[in-house]
């Protein structure tokens, strides 16, 4: 991961957790995320590696880069591989979201303009 270490006024965060994914790339899902914030502002940057493992057995690497407030996070995300029922899907988007204990983020595919668009396997 790229985040650099925090400097005087910052501080610097590592998180590990997993849940539940919902829409096309649907399953259980863990990350892998650090970052950092300025101290006075809440202001920072956050990145990591999300996978996402389908009942089906599919399963789908992601990474994701962006900033992040005390509250909102923003950035963007971009396929690393895919496999099983997965395999062929390629491209990235954006994703928003909050912060805090009822976490949840949106991860939207990009414009075909943009980053190309993801391509998705057929549903199960």
């Amino acid at each position: 991961m790229r985040v650099n270490r925090p400097a005087a006024g910052q501080l610097g965060f590592r998180l590990r957790a997993a849940g539940r994914a919902t829409g096309a790339l649907f399953g259980r899902f863990t990350f892998d995320e650090q970052g950092r914030f300025v101290i006075r502002s809440g202001e920072g940057a956050n990145e990591g590696i999300m996978t996402i493992s389908r009942p089906d057995g599919g399963q789908a690497v992601i990474r994701f880069s962006g900033q992040a407030t005390i509250w909102r996070v923003t950035g963007d995300w971009q396929v690393l591989s895919a496999t099983g029922t997965l395999s062929g899907i390629t491209g990235g988007g954006r994703y928003t979201g909050n912060a805090g204990l009822l976490f949840k983020v949106t991860f939207q595919p990009a414009a075909a303009e943009d980053h190309g668009q993801v391509r998705r396997p057929p549903e199960v």
